[in-house]
């Protein structure tokens, strides 16, 4: 699927500056993710033993 980068990257009219440029904007893909990223962790928590508990209803 291309994207608006791909599109600009072939109305680049120096075949020489097209592909370093290319070449970099795929390092770069390569290293990095894009979009949405979920990462598992837990919850955070704390203990605050002088304060009652209270339940919340939704």
């Amino acid at each position: 699927m291309r994207n608006e980068l791909d599109v600009l990257l072939d109305k680049v009219e120096d075949q020489s500056l097209r592909a370093d440029i290319r070449a970099q904007v795929d390092r770069v893909r390569a290293k990095r993710t894009f979009g949405l990223v979920f990462e598992s962790h837990l919850p955070e928590r704390v203990r605050l033993p002088e304060h009652p508990q209270r339940q919340y209803c939704s």
